[in-house]
């Protein structure tokens, strides 16, 4: 416990300073862009995202981002996606998956993992909603299975 704490205590001033930076490809260009550590309340952690300018060579904050909750590229699928564990009433997750479209950042879909009563059971129910033209569509409503096989 106490080289966990030791780390944690020498960690501290570093991400407060700003100089912790992780390395990512937020936008799928091929160079390193880099995150530091803005906030958290535990749950949800805020970055100030920096993007590499190519034509510049140099790294540009990048306001959408840094505005995101637990930011983190997939690149396979090259979207950024935002996990919140819990959230608000019965809310157990939700993920917010964003896409670039050119230079601008676009929110596609949201997925939420909920509970509801059916009777004398409390069953698990997963929401998925994208948005087509600029308006929310749902996509696909399934039932979780709350027993593990």
């Amino acid at each position: 416990m106490k080289v966990f704490s030791s780390l944690i205590l020498a960690l501290i001033p570093a991400l407060l300073s700003g100089k912790y930076k992780q390395y990512f490809d937020y936008n799928f260009d091929g160079y390193d862009d880099y995150r530091v550590w803005r906030e958290s309340d535990g749950r949800l952690a805020y970055y100030d995202i920096y993007l590499y300018l190519e034509n510049k060579k140099e790294f540009e904050k990048h306001l959408g981002l840094s505005q995101l909750y637990n930011p983190t590229p997939n690149k396979e699928k090259k979207e950024v996606e935002c996990f919140w564990p819990g959230g608000h009433a019965s809310l157990i997750h939700s993920t917010e998956v964003y896409v670039w479209e050119g230079k601008i950042l676009k929110l596609s879909r949201v997925t939420s993992q909920d509970y509801v009563k059916v009777g004398d059971a409390w069953e698990y129910i997963r929401v998925t909603a994208s948005i087509h033209e600029g308006k929310p569509r749902i996509e696909k409503i399934e039932h979780i299975p709350n027993v593990l096989k």
